[in-house]
């Protein structure tokens, strides 16, 4: 079981890039992403940055690799490249109430695609899955197509789909008013960690 962490996207809409965000619990959004990928059991953890984007962390044992910034299906694919199609979980890196949970309900599945489904709007959320043997040929050859949409391209082939074991599990957050808002619930529900700022 290898791990994929997908944290190329600009932060546009976030004014910053979000792996770079610091969780309540003194992380960041991607140190502790990895952090969760090691609890699981993932021997081989891949960071996908985009082309010429800095690595403003460097974490221990984790290799980076670079995509062409088209989007996080070529994210997946080069992460996939390097890990040579090997089962992986693959994950966005700015999902800051993901728990090992999530990812534990990912293992012991041979599906090619196991994801879960989304809470908003009851389709599947194809950055938080199992990505299984033979999951980089379609990816690549829908890629081909020029196809870019994940979620079609899964909900075309054969795809298992899980039900999140709690609400919020795979909030993800845009807007610094997110951001904001999740230190505020964070803070209220008194996990003795304490507001953090988000510079």
């Amino acid at each position: 079981m290898h791990g994929l962490v997908l944290a190329g996207g600009k932060g546009s809409r976030m004014g910053r890039e979000k792996g770079s965000l610091l969780h309540p619990d003194g992380r960041s959004f991607l140190k502790r992403t990895v952090d969760l990928l090691r609890e699981v059991g993932c021997e081989r953890i891949v960071v996908s940055l985009r082309e010429g984007q800095a690595i403003q962390e460097k974490i221990d044992g984790v290799c980076y690799v670079r995509d062409s910034g088209n989007g996080p299906l070529d994210g997946i694919i080069e992460g996939l490249v390097h890990l040579e199609d090997g089962g992986c979980i693959v994950t966005a890196c700015d999902l800051p109430a993901l728990e090992v949970d999530i990812f534990e309900g990912l293992c012991g599945h041979e599906d090619r695609f196991v994801v879960y489904r989304s809470e908003f709007d009851g389709g599947l959320e194809p950055l938080c899955g199992f990505y299984g043997n033979g999951a980089l040929n379609i990816l690549e050859t829908a890629r081909e197509r020029g196809e870019w949409g994940l979620r079609r391209i899964l909900s075309e082939n054969e795809v298992k789909i899980l039900d999140l074991p709690r609400r919020g599990a795979l909030l993800n957050v845009n807007h610094r008013e997110e951001f904001r808002a999740f230190l505020e619930k964070s803070r209220d529900d008194g996990d003795g960690r304490g507001y953090l700022s988000e510079e």
